[in-house]
């Protein structure tokens, strides 16, 4: 028996696949950092020998473009600057998923497994915090108790974390600490007492500041208007105690003004003037909007030597506020003036008498009470307008001007008679002249010409009520419905209530209703107008009309009465418009 030494070379088969070190890798990178910035290395090995044993990697997204992976040393670089908030904003979370393969290099029959790796992009604080307003405004009154809310604020930050968390402040414009902003909620709340007549409006700055390192910031505006409340009386602006006014002062003069103001704003501060209540004016006339005070009677030293005047200015609140001043008002005697005999006269004339009627004739006497022929009748003053005439010999006045009663309804003339004798002497008679009403206006809708119908209309349900004015004097007016294809359909009330008459299964669009109003003068001739009332069915089918504008334009002046039509709105269909 011998023995023989040999020796056998065992060949390797590609019989093993790489192995990652880890199932998952977990890396975490910066945003913003520039490209080909370092993530993390990829480790696997494989126990098979020679070139089954060598182990490669490649990304096994083919899509992925933002990494580039070393194949040899598993090392992983960004080729993309990431923004972490874009990410999030795609992907609803930080984290960017990515599948590694590694395999081996075996001629036949190559080997490969993968693994998963996770990279978390970390945020850095590169976003301002962004309020949801660049500009906040507000109006509060200026008697709003300390600790109400004025306003709110929000801002948001898109960065995570310390970074997001936002707090605010006023960074400039609150005057005297007025306001408070908390700086977690944002509620900014009143601190301190307003007065608008001080300062009506507020313009602060306001700051959103995270809690990154550094921090960043941004700013927005609030505007606080203070409204108004009525606080303040009206004041005179001087106390004047007295005033001397000669006793053959002309009817007309003003002779003095009342002057008062008021800080308050709108209504709260228009001012009226007015006597107190009870007061006797003597002859003088408060002009409630500026505060003349006028003399509108002649003087007479012998019968009143003064004359003391409360006058109050108030404002336009509810309730009124009110100061008063007291005014004394001396008359100074003239001895040469002209002597007032007579007292007031008084006549009526029809508001359609014609230009040139007589309406009343004097025939003042002489010192003796005999009549004097050798007048001369003079119209010293008309108010508040000129429509009258006097024959300076015969004395007879007349009409020069034509009467509206619903303009002006009465008249004061101070007529003057002088003698033509040695000395000479003078009498002044104030004439009042009333103008009495004729039945010269028609009757004037002035509310809605246009209503809604109910969506199934009823017999018996309201529809709507129009409203008529006539500006004479005592008149009643009725309506009525004039004939028309849709009068069978509805009533009217002589008052002006529209009521369904019957029901109305299929109702049409719209109806046109034709209305008559008549007036009921108890002297002359009744007037009438007649309209047109547009009533739009509320139903499904409204969805066919649309208007024919989006937008309408119309003007009026300030002086416009109340019931002026200013235009038209139109509805259209594909068959008809209205």
């Amino acid at each position: 028996m011998s023995l023989i030494e040999a020796e056998f070379f065992i060949t390797d088969v590609n019989d093993n696949s790489p192995t990652c070190l880890k199932e998952i890798f977990q890396f975490e990178i910066a945003e913003n950092l520039p490209p080909l910035s370092y993530v993390g290395t990829v480790e696997a090995d494989d126990p098979d020998s020679k070139l089954n044993g060598i182990v490669r990697f490649r990304l096994a997204n083919p899509e992925e473009d933002r990494f580039v992976l070393d194949s040899e040393t598993g090392i992983l670089r960004t080729l993309v600057q990431f923004d972490r908030e874009e990410i999030y904003k795609m992907n609803k979370k930080s984290t960017i998923e990515l599948q590694i393969e590694a395999y081996d290099l075996a001629e036949v029959h190559p080997l490969s497994t993968r693994c998963s790796v996770f990279v978390t992009v970390m945020d850095e604080n590169d976003h301002r915090p962004q309020f949801t307003l660049d500009m906040y405004s507000a109006s509060l009154l200026e008697n709003k108790d300390i600790g109400s809310e004025v306003l709110r604020v929000s801002a948001r930050d898109e960065d995570m974390n310390m970074n997001s968390m936002v707090k605010f402040e006023i960074a400039s414009g609150n005057e005297n600490n007025t306001f408070s902003l908390d700086p977690y909620t944002g509620k900014l709340t009143l601190s301190a007492p307003l007065d608008r007549e001080i300062q009506a409006v507020y313009r602060i700055t306001l700051r959103a500041t995270d809690h990154g390192v550094p921090p960043l910031s941004s700013i927005a505006f609030a505007t606080i208007v203070v409204t108004d409340v009525n606080d303040n009386a009206p004041k005179f602006t001087s106390q004047v105690e007295s005033i001397l006014i000669d006793e053959d002062t002309e009817l007309g003069t003003c002779v003095h003004h009342f002057n008062a103001f008021d800080l308050d704003a709108a209504k709260f501060g228009e001012i009226s003037y007015s006597f107190s209540i009870g007061q006797v004016f003597g002859p003088f006339y408060l002009n409630p909007y500026d505060g003349c005070l006028m003399l509108i009677q002649p003087l007479d030293y012998e019968t009143a030597k003064n004359y003391t005047l409360v006058v109050y200015a108030s404002d336009a609140g509810t309730p009124k506020l009110s100061s008063s001043v007291v005014l004394r008002v001396l008359i100074k005697h003239i001895r040469n003036k002209m002597i007032d005999i007579g007292e007031s006269l008084h006549t009526e004339v029809e508001e359609n008498a014609p230009i040139g009627t007589e309406i009343m004739k004097l025939s003042p006497l002489d010192m003796n009470n005999e009549v004097d022929n050798g007048i001369h009748f003079t119209i010293l003053h008309q108010f508040p307008e000129v429509k009258f005439q006097i024959d300076h010999t015969k004395g007879t006045i007349s009409i020069c001007g034509p009467l509206d009663r619903e303009t002006v309804d009465e008249y004061k003339l101070l007529v003057q008679a002088e003698n033509a004798k040695h000395p000479k002497r003078s009498t002044r008679q104030t004439v009042t002249v009333t103008v009495n009403d004729v039945n010269d206006q028609a009757p004037e809708f002035y509310s809605y010409h246009a209503f809604l119908l109910p969506q199934s209309p009823r017999a018996g349900q309201f529809v709507g009520k129009l409203s008529v004015r006539d500006a004479d004097v005592n008149n009643n007016i009725s309506l009525s419905l004039l004939s028309s294809d849709n009068s069978d359909l509805f009533s009217l009330t002589e008052e002006g209530d529209i009521f369904v008459k019957k029901p109305i299964l299929r109702p049409l669009p719209f109806y046109v209703l034709k209305v008559k109003a008549e007036d009921q003068p108890i002297f002359g001739s009744p007037l009438t107008e007649n309209a047109e009332i547009h009533l739009i069915w509320n139903g499904e089918q409204r969805s066919e009309f649309e208007f024919e504008k989006e937008v309408y334009d119309f003007s009026l002046a300030e002086t416009t009465p109340i019931g002026t039509q200013l235009g038209k709105l139109h509805l259209k269909n594909e068959n008809s418009s209205l």
